[in-house]
């Protein structure tokens, strides 16, 4: 499944690392793609490893607010 992600907070090339790294770290995510003017991540994963709710959360973690869109989990709690 390939799910994308509102993420606020973005400001530098770093910002799109962290966000890329902090994706990446959770398992099952397969790619992770990240766009700082547009204030946005897509990221592919398996469904039977990991959701929505656990990548928002780990881009949370690591500083940035984040919804998936099309609703569901957020990560800014």
């Amino acid at each position: 499944m390939t799910k994308s992600f509102t993420v606020k907070g973005m400001t530098c090339g770093n910002c799109e690392r962290h966000v890329r790294e902090a994706a990446e770290k959770v398992a099952g995510v397969t790619s992770v793609t990240v766009d700082r003017p547009g204030e946005k991540a897509t990221v592919s994963f398996d469904e039977s490893v990991t959701n929505a709710g656990a990548i928002a959360a780990a881009i949370t973690d690591a500083g940035y607010d984040t919804t998936p869109h099309g609703g569901g989990a957020t990560g800014h709690w």
